[in-house]
């Protein structure tokens, strides 16, 4: 873990993701050594953070998923109507949102 990243959303999601695997095995195990918090902040080490971050970024990717929703339509059907420019779109925005800018 590092102070490389000057912003939360800076940090990649993939280390968030392991970061996440780090603090759930430490919970089931019962070691609180991997909860302390670190002055200055470690972005992608500290728990409280890197948990918050973690949820805001699931809340956007929830959102960008009821949008394109909501373009395509609320049935499974509609799909099949789905032009590559909305699927292209799409994934412009999560892969911004994974690569630690969220929208």
């Amino acid at each position: 873990m590092s102070n490389d990243y000057r912003a939360v959303e800076d940090v990649p999601i993939d280390v968030l993701a392991r970061r996440l695997e780090t603090l759930s095995g430490s919970i089931v195990r019962r070691e609180t050594h991997e909860l302390t918090l670190r002055v200055p902040a470690e972005l992608d080490r500290d728990a409280d953070i890197v948990l918050s971050e973690v949820a805001l970024r699931i809340h956007d990717l929830r959102a960008a998923f009821g949008v394109l929703r909501g373009m395509v339509g609320e049935n499974d059907n509609d799909l099949d109507d789905v032009d590559s420019d909305t699927v292209k779109a799409f994934i412009r925005s999560a892969e911004k949102l994974f690569d630690g800018q969220p929208q």
